[in-house]
């Protein structure tokens, strides 16, 4: 059995511990206005996903390029395009215009967890929280 008494550094837990009583407060709040069917919104603001129909320039030419002959449509069956693109857009991969169906500042749902909204708050690396805790449980582990 190994002797030691010292754990790994562990820098995002010992964030999160030191601002545990704020957090638990506003994650509270943030439920009770779940509970009360209030829902948190931002305003959408146009990203490359917007003219692009989510897809890579490869994705795009390949889907588009069926207006022009050629490309396999049956990859994109759930697919809904402006079947009329430039040959400018096609080069470049994008639509002219915002194909998302949202107007620019339009309010839309905010689609993060409490934990995942608390963690951008207190500027908490949830990813870097599980790797210690997967390093301190493999610590103890060896202890053994």
């Amino acid at each position: 059995m190994k002797e030691s008494k010292t754990y790994p550094p562990t820098p995002e837990l010992d964030k999160m511990r030191r601002i545990q009583n704020a957090s638990q407060a506003i994650g509270e709040f943030l439920h009770s206005l779940s509970e009360r069917n209030m829902l948190l919104c931002e305003r959408h603001k146009h990203s490359d996903g917007c003219y692009t129909d989510g897809m890579s320039l490869k994705e795009f030419q390949s889907v588009h390029s069926v207006v022009h002959g050629g490309g396999i449509w049956e990859n994109y069956p759930n697919r809904r395009l402006n079947d009329e693109v430039t040959q400018e857009e096609w080069d470049a991969g994008r639509h002219e215009d915002p194909q998302c169906e949202l107007e620019e500042d339009e309010l839309v749902l905010i689609r993060k967890s409490i934990e995942q909204l608390l963690a951008e708050y207190f500027e908490i690396d949830l990813q870097k929280v599980e790797e210690e805790r997967r390093t301190i449980l493999e610590h103890i582990r060896n202890e053994k």
